[in-house]
């Protein structure tokens, strides 16, 4: 399987197999830019986190940073056991999230799955 190197910064369509990874907060406040997207055209669910949503899958950014970090530690395995998906990780648009950019990318580990597409700037790792 062929994968792009970069999340697309304006994600409008996905194939059966893809899958968007975005960032909101708690409350449900999906009226921001990658959020809405998720619920109009991918079918997020309102108030189901942290789990896959049809062509969605959320993380929670007003948690904790340790909670957080659980969160993304099970989104990793769970792309493991899920290699045919390729799962586009979008970045922190969220004006709300009280994190940067830097210290989500801290939180990962260096050895991601290789379905796990990361944004422009986070391919650090």
């Amino acid at each position: 399987m062929k994968l792009k190197m970069f999340t697309p910064d304006n994600i409008e369509s996905l194939k059966e197999n893809e899958i968007i990874v975005f960032w909101s907060n708690g409350l449900w406040h999906h009226l921001w830019w990658l959020a809405k997207i998720a619920v109009d055209k991918f079918w997020a669910i309102f108030w189901q986190s942290e789990w896959i949503q049809w062509q969605s899958y959320w993380i929670n950014t007003m948690d904790w940073k340790e909670i957080i970090q659980e969160q993304l530690e099970r989104f990793i395995e769970f792309a493991r056991e899920n290699k045919y998906k390729v799962f586009y990780l979008t970045r922190i648009w969220c004006w709300i999230a009280w994190y940067t950019d830097q210290e989500i990318i801290e939180l990962l580990p260096s050895d991601l799955p290789t379905n796990i597409i990361l944004p422009k700037g986070w391919a650090t790792l």
